[in-house]
């Protein structure tokens, strides 16, 4: 049913698609409806959209459908634009370079906003939704974006050439919650080495409410396709691998069911469109960090680069029986694709990396910070397991980094570093 919104506007998505979008050939939808309809944005029409949609969120619904596909704005069939916002209480107009920033009333559909608009040159083409005062918004839907110094710009295409920004919505396994994605899309020429990075709220210019890593500053070279995958409140279930608690619990812990979403649905979804230079890999940091390097060992034969920044590797053993990281990659014999990168700021303490339960790790050390003992610990055992240091094998220490997102952002710059080192093998 929710196709027959657009279906009812006579119009397809041209554009970039994907393998598990809805959509047939470019410009048609498999909706069953016949979609050679007239393409004029008529009142008639909008009485139809308002019939079908029943309430706000069927209508975001059409709206993550359509981004889903080819992206918002739709590139119609007679080569115009349409533009759809959702009712913020109050009227829209559509601003942007192809009207020289003039505002334009959008059409109040009683429920959304929308406007059909020809556009000579869109690739690239910046616009926002304002109210014609002191409002200025993005365009939350928007496939491609990018920034300036009052923030997000939407774009109405791609750039020809330079940096730009994509996104995906609401992707899922259908388990797990729906999240976006966030790529950075490198201005030299593809294909790249791709990095898929968790937390992806926090990597990009003004990041989520912890602060942001500004990748766009730590990867001068421009060489790498950077995918951040945003973090849910399940967070804690989805970046564990087994049952533990450091004062916030996950008993039911769901690294596996996030590999495959990493796996399985994230990873199509940017070959499909960017491709890879055939080198992937994964970085996160504190439990991203973690089930970074769970993804890796999980599915050696998939990814080549696996990075941790303050991992927190004696997950399993605070309060559960097991296993860490540690003993899972020890336990592996087909690891020797793969290179592997952990650090910490913090230090070990006054009395040095102490073993209070003596199970061989140090998660119980009442006296380091940031994770350092497990992580210098697991970067040894590394070494003693086949991983060559300086080669595939790579362990930094910043002393006395704070646990923090500024901490990571300020050295997030080495293991880019080194994941292009591995493409460049």
């Amino acid at each position: 049913m929710r196709w027959l919104v657009l279906a009812a506007l006579g119009m397809g998505c041209a554009g970039e698609s994907t393998d598990d979008s809805d959509l047939g050939t470019e410009g048609e939808i498999d909706s069953g409806v016949d979609t050679e309809a007239d393409t004029d944005v008529t009142s008639s029409d909008a009485d139809a959209v308002r019939a079908l949609i029943a309430g706000t969120a069927e209508l975001q619904a059409v709206f993550a459908e359509v981004s889903d596909s080819g992206g918002w704005p739709v590139l119609t069939a007679e080569d115009t634009f349409l533009f759809v916002a959702a009712d913020p209480g109050y009227p829209v107009f559509l601003t942007g370079a192809h009207n020289d920033w003039e505002p334009a009333a959008m059409t109040d559909a009683d429920g959304f906003y929308y406007a059909e608009v020809a556009i000579d040159a869109p690739q690239g083409s910046a616009y926002k939704f304002t109210d014609n005062a002191d409002v200025f918004a993005p365009d939350p839907w928007s496939r491609t974006y990018g920034f300036d110094e009052f923030g997000e710009l939407s774009t109405v295409q791609p750039p020809a050439t330079g940096t730009y920004y994509a996104r995906f919505h609401g992707v899922t396994d259908g388990t797990l919650a729906p999240r976006q994605v966030r790529i950075r899309v490198p201005q030299n020429a593809g294909p790249w080495p791709v990095l898929y990075m968790q937390d992806g709220q926090n990597l990009f210019e003004a990041g989520g409410a912890f602060g942001s890593w500004h990748l766009e500053d730590a990867e001068p070279s421009n060489d790498i396709l950077l995918v951040g995958i945003d973090s849910t409140n399940d967070r804690f279930d989805e970046y564990t691998h087994a049952a533990d608690d450091i004062g916030r619990a996950s008993s039911d812990p769901k690294a596996d069911a996030y590999a495959d979403l990493v796996l399985d649905h994230v990873r199509p979804r940017v070959e499909a469109l960017w491709g890879s230079s055939g080198t992937d890999g994964v970085l996160g940091s504190s439990l991203g960090g973690l089930v970074s390097l769970y993804i890796a060992q999980r599915d050696p034969a998939e990814w080549d680069f696996a990075g941790s920044m303050s991992g927190t590797l004696g997950w399993g053993r605070f309060t559960g029986t097991g296993p860490v990281m540690e003993e899972l990659y020890t336990s592996r014999t087909d690891l020797g694709g793969l290179t592997v990168f952990v650090d910490s700021g913090g230090n070990a303490g006054g009395d040095g990396c102490v073993d209070v339960n003596n199970d061989g790790f140090f998660e119980d050390d009442p006296d380091d910070s940031d994770n350092f003992c497990v992580n210098r610990k697991f970067a040894d055992a590394m070494g003693a397991d086949g991983f060559v240091w300086d080669e595939t094998l790579f362990h930094w220490h910043e002393p006395g980094a704070e646990h923090s997102e500024a901490a990571w952002a300020a050295r997030v710059f080495r293991p880019l570093e080194h994941f292009l080192a591995v493409d460049a093998e």
